[in-house]
């Protein structure tokens, strides 16, 4: 019996391993890209889901922050405005008795709104400031109002700088004005000033 085995000629082998390669090393290397490329996107996409994230808790902190400033700001220019609808107070401004007015300026430090103030003084009159509480000794309360006019300062929210040797001081500073019951005279002012730079109870409670 013979041998039927048949064997291919060296030349037919070495063209079907090149045809081979020929056709999987493009199919690799396509293959390989597309994995990187997916793998690039899904990257690329995580990035920007964190940073939307971040961007949207950072923005959302920012607003309970400007809300608890803006309610702190509020709350402190009603406790000014109740006080200065004192008759008491309207009675110290038109008598000028001071002693009864450190009483009057010691009631609102002690109101719910009181611990946030740095500055707080009267005006009386043409007397810009007739009494100051002295909570800040080293901010001169008579420069504060300068170039500030009282119609603004009873309007509004003033950003004040302060500037001495120790550094520049930042404030919000307004005005009220006490108003006689009587007559609708203006007898004088009350300012409440907050000191961003140094008070930590500010827009922290």
């Amino acid at each position: 019996m013979g041998n039927n085995t048949t064997t291919l000629p060296p030349g037919r082998n070495r063209r079907a391993f090149k045809f081979t390669s020929l056709v999987i090393a493009p199919l690799i290397a396509a293959l390989t890209l597309t994995v990187g490329s997916l793998l690039a996107v899904a990257y690329y996409n995580s990035l920007e889901a964190l940073n939307r994230e971040t961007y949207e808790s950072l923005h959302q902190r920012e607003r309970m922050a400007q809300l608890v400033f803006s309610s702190q700001l509020e709350t402190l220019h009603q406790s000014l405005l109740l006080s200065a609808q004192s008759q008491a107070l309207q009675e110290c401004l038109r008598t000028g008795d001071k002693e009864a007015a450190v009483e009057r300026l010691e009631l609102i430090l002690e109101s719910q709104a009181g611990y946030l103030l740095d500055l707080l003084y009267l005006g009386r009159g043409n007397q810009d400031v007739w009494l100051d509480a002295e909570l800040s000794p080293d901010l001169m309360a008579a420069d504060l109002t300068v170039g500030i006019s009282p119609s603004r300062l009873a309007s509004r929210w003033n950003f004040v700088t302060h500037t001495a040797q120790e550094g520049d001081s930042h404030l919000l500073l307004r005005g009220v004005p006490v108003v006689s019951d009587k007559l609708g005279n203006v007898l004088g002012l009350l300012y409440g000033g907050v000191r961003l730079n140094l008070n930590l109870s500010f827009g922290t409670r």
